[in-house]
């Protein structure tokens, strides 16, 4: 977990999230309902429905809505997937944000609507591999 960001538990043990996690429509499968997530599979596309608490310098800490995506925790999902499983979770208006390399793509929405700004990545550097995007941060020219 990074420094500048985190999807922090603090000051939320005690707290019920104020939504439900996205369920999916469609054929998908329910894999598992965990503390943290709901798991579930369609064909080789797997899906991890959360609602997280996050607290980082650039607002007040606040529930926001996460799905990841991947091949089965193994592969990058194309962009034509990702259209398809964000449709099927009514998430078509979530923002991907990737903070780090991987295979999972993070989509994520404010549960509260005055919290639903861009994350400010404009200052940390975009790297692409395939259709899998993430920021790192900018380092100081030496």
């Amino acid at each position: 977990m990074s420094a500048e960001f985190a999807v922090g538990y603090e000051g939320m043990m005690n707290c019920n999230p104020p939504a439900e996690r996205l369920k999916p429509s469609g054929f998908w499968t329910l894999i598992a309902i965990e503390k943290d997530y709901t798991a579930w599979q369609l064909g080789d596309m797997c899906a991890l429905s959360s609602v997280v608490y996050v607290s980082d310098e650039h607002q007040p800490a606040h529930w926001e809505w996460l799905i990841s995506f991947s091949k089965m925790g193994r592969m990058v999902l194309n962009d034509a997937e990702i259209k398809k499983c964000l449709k099927a979770f009514g998430a078509e208006d979530f923002m991907e944000d990737n903070h780090e390399r991987g295979v999972a793509r993070k989509f994520w929405k404010a549960v509260e609507e005055k919290y639903r700004v861009p994350c400010p990545c404009q200052n940390e550097r975009v790297v692409v591999e395939g259709d899998y995007r993430y920021s790192v941060e900018k380092r100081a020219n030496p």
